[in-house]
């Protein structure tokens, strides 16, 4: 059988793979920190979205790690 990927996700799905509690869930996605679709009063939240946010924050704090491996992270603080 060929089962479908969902196109959405509930907010407390998304922050249940986050380590977020329901309220927490709500919260973040309150304050933009999850991207959600709002349809009335329910909100989901698109899985393509998630995994674009999820893969730009990968990127920048791998950027940021590698820069303190080197040094520059605080040669650059230093100035």
């Amino acid at each position: 059988m060929d089962q479908e990927v969902p196109k959405t996700i509930s907010v407390p799905e998304a922050g249940r793979l986050l380590g977020l509690g329901k309220n927490g869930s709500y919260a973040a996605a309150g304050r933009g920190e999850i991207p959600v679709l709002r349809f009335g009063s329910r909100l989901r939240v698109p899985v393509v979205a998630f995994d674009r946010m999820l893969a730009q924050a990968g990127s920048k704090s791998s950027a940021l790690d590698t820069a303190s491996a080197t040094g520059a992270f605080h040669k650059e603080a230093a100035k």
